[in-house]
């Protein structure tokens, strides 16, 4: 029957923190998925947006392309107003140009014709950062055209050859070979990267699903469209949330480093005050561009309030479950403290009968350790009826009696406690697991209290026996008195007749006998007349030693260490030294005709309570300082029973005894406030001790 409150609480402090961590980590997961999920709806909007515009423009792109096909040629106003229309429309347009497929046969008359056209420093060729250079001699060029705007800003671009560009010459190619629009970023001749869109224009209007057109299709080309956009202008977002950052890279082969536009831009947070998101999109249709988009959440936004709420309902849960399992603790605790100080044994025992449990109340009554007595029959601790072993189970054995669970039976204790030993035993039903029932017994040990009991009532009942002797003696030995003097006047009168002197000596005689006997009751009682004195108990002893040697037996050797100068004790001498002698003989009678010892012995002992309480006769003694009287033989010895009526009066083992001896010497010692200790084994000898208490100092 054991509690740990230390780890109970420190258990649930740690179920505590536990819940506490895991409804603040579910809370923040939670609130961390909303965060992520409207930051994601708002990158992939952003995307959606950029994706659009570009779209838009691929398809404004072969809209005009399909125009020109449908016009099967182009003219300078004709693009002019569709450009025009392009610029309106869409704010990040900033550039429309027309190149035609020129061979190399054609280049001269190319070139002449521009110069008529009032273009006179037209010529096909490219800028190499530095100077224009013409372009090389090859199969077939194309050459810009016709540029909108036509202002001085795109005025450089006319005769640029495309395929001079080496990152373009195979961007035309994949327009040439393939059905899409193609977008490059790059610079032509100006200072700001732009994002081109290029789209193949062929001779006539020919299906592409046509196997000839399929099969010749470069050979049908016979210009290139292209767009320039602003690429700051049609990337930028619609709008930006507080605390969030858009920004786009570009990344520019032919430059060898990427371009990034920053929308908004945010500082990223200390630890304790936030912390970031972040998501990148690579590509965009095909693109080299990339959008990436960072948000920072701050701990202590609103929007985390559930988040503290969590912790905060973790943390009152937490006090709650310590707070309900201190009390619960306590309360076991306290139980466990009441079964632990509890003096009754207190045992659970199962249905079967078997122990489960105990307290040491209950170890000390059978002297064994709980861990040895769990798992024993109840059987085997207690005494039970035989017939209850026929019952199949010890619930059942319970049922079937139900006065065993309605007061307490006087039950021996069984095999494994100490013999004799008496208890009281109390079943009660605790509670059911199932259709198995627990019982709870608890046992007291009645052992001390039967002896006590049985002590007291043996002490009423010579109490009693020497009120009613002492009673009886003081009025037969009035009696006495008058038969004695009548005797004696009578023998006074009748001096002259011997015979009739004869019978009066007999009566006289046997009146100082009856005399005798009363003093015997009387000193039992503790009514017989007192002449206290102060005296030494050696001396005492040693003053009847002649008498004694007369009286005992003559195979028996009397041996006596008294001690010189015992402390003096107040009493009758009379009375003492029939203490001694009763004492003496009663020993040399147990000896019998046998050879034997008796020893007689005085010392001075210091008693305390606890002594004094066993000893007969020593409820009016107090602890303090005594004199001893022992007498010891190695005679026959006494039983238990005989042991426990040696001080009635009458009793006697003696054929021709009276049995007042030891009635007067406990009736002597209760008149002298002393007690006596007897100690006797059948076959072994008896020891009787009196002690008397030491006189006070004057």
């Amino acid at each position: 029957m054991k509690t740990e409150s230390h780890p109970v609480l420190l258990i649930s402090l740690i179920l505590g923190a536990v819940l506490t961590l895991g409804m603040m980590f579910f809370a923040f997961m939670y609130l961390l998925g909303l965060e992520k999920n409207k930051f994601e709806q708002y990158h992939n909007h952003v995307v959606e947006h950029i994706e659009m515009r570009m779209a838009q423009i691929r398809n404004e792109l072969s809209g005009l392309t399909a125009s020109l096909y449908a016009a099967n040629g182009i003219e300078s106003d004709t693009l002019r107003l569709n450009a025009e229309h392009l610029f309106a429309k869409y704010n990040f347009v900033s550039t429309v140009v027309f190149a035609p497929k020129i061979s190399q046969q054609q280049r001269d008359s190319f070139e002449n014709e521009m110069h008529d056209a009032g273009f006179i420093d037209y010529q096909i060729g490219n800028d190499d950062g530095k100077t224009w250079q013409p372009s090389p001699a090859r199969a077939y060029y194309f050459p810009i055209r016709f540029v909108e705007p036509y202002d001085v800003s795109h005025v450089p671009l006319l005769g640029l050859d495309l395929l001079g560009q080496p990152l373009l010459a195979e961007t035309l190619h994949d327009v040439i070979t393939g059905d899409e629009v193609i977008s490059l970023v790059m610079r032509l001749d100006e200072q700001i990267p732009r994002l081109w869109m290029f789209e193949a224009l062929y001779a006539g209007y020919v299906g592409v699903s046509d196997p000839y057109f399929q099969q010749n299709r470069t050979d049908l080309v016979n210009a290139v469209l292209g767009m320039g956009l602003d690429i700051e202008t049609l990337l930028a977002p619609a709008s930006v949330p507080n605390d969030t950052s858009v920004s786009v890279v570009v990344y520019q082969p032919a430059e060898g480093r990427p371009f990034t536009f920053n929308f908004a831009s945010v500082t990223e947070p200390a630890w304790w005050s936030g912390f970031m998101l972040e998501q990148t999109t690579p590509h965009i249709l095909g693109q080299d561009i990339a959008v990436n988009t960072t948000h920072v959440v701050y701990w202590f936004d609103r929007n985390f309030l559930f988040f503290y709420l969590s912790g905060a309902l973790g943390i009152g849960l937490t006090i709650l479950l310590v707070f309900t399992l201190r009390q619960l603790v306590g309360s076991e605790e306290r139980k466990h403290a009441i079964l632990e100080m509890a003096s009754d044994a207190v045992i659970n025992i199962d249905h079967q009968g078997k122990v489960l449990d105990v307290n040491p109340a209950a170890e000390k009554l059978f002297t064994c350790r709980g861990y040895k007595l769990q798992g024993k029959y109840v059987y085997d601790l207690f005494a039970f009826p035989q017939w209850a072993h026929e019952e199949p189970s010890f619930a059942a054995f319970v049922h079937k009696h139900p006065m065993l669970l309605q007061g307490v039976q006087e039950v021996k204790a069984g095999l494994l406690a100490e013999k004799d030993k008496c208890t009281e035993v109390s079943i009660s039903e605790v509670y059911g697991v199932g259709k198995q029932t627990l019982f709870t017994l608890f046992a007291r040990d009645v052992t001390e209290r039967k002896r006590l009991q049985k002590q007291s009532e043996h002490t009423q009942r010579l109490e009693s026996l020497g009120v009613l002797a002492g009673g009886i003696a003081h009025d037969f030995n009035n009696l006495l008195t008058v038969i004695m003097g009548h005797a004696g006047m009578a023998m006074q009168k009748l001096k002259h007749e011997p015979k009739l002197q004869q019978h009066l000596q007999q009566v006289v005689k046997a009146s100082e006998n009856a005399a005798a006997l009363c003093e015997q009751m009387l000193a039992y009682s503790g009514k017989g007349a007192f002449f206290v004195k102060r005296l030494d108990i050696s001396q005492t002893v040693k003053g009847i030693s002649q008498l004694l040697s007369a009286t005992v037996n003559k195979s028996v050797k009397v041996e006596m260490r008294l001690m010189t100068d015992l402390p003096k004790v107040e009493g009758d001498v009379g009375q003492i030294q029939q203490v001694i002698m009763n004492l003496i003989i009663n020993a040399s009678e147990a000896i019998s005709e046998h050879k034997g010892v008796v020893r007689v012995q005085t010392s001075k002992v210091d008693l305390n309570q606890m002594m004094i309480e066993a000893l007969v006769e020593g409820e009016a003694m107090q602890a303090g300082v005594f004199v001893k009287l022992t007498v010891e033989d190695t005679g026959c010895g006494m039983d238990a029973v005989t042991l426990q009526k040696i001080f009635d009066p009458f009793f006697t083992t003696k054929f021709t005894g009276r049995g007042l001896g030891m009635s007067a010497v406990l009736g002597i010692m209760r008149g002298h406030h002393g007690g006596l200790h007897v100690v006797s084994k059948v076959g072994k000898g008896t020891t009787f001790e009196v002690f008397f208490p030491v006189a006070k100092e004057h």
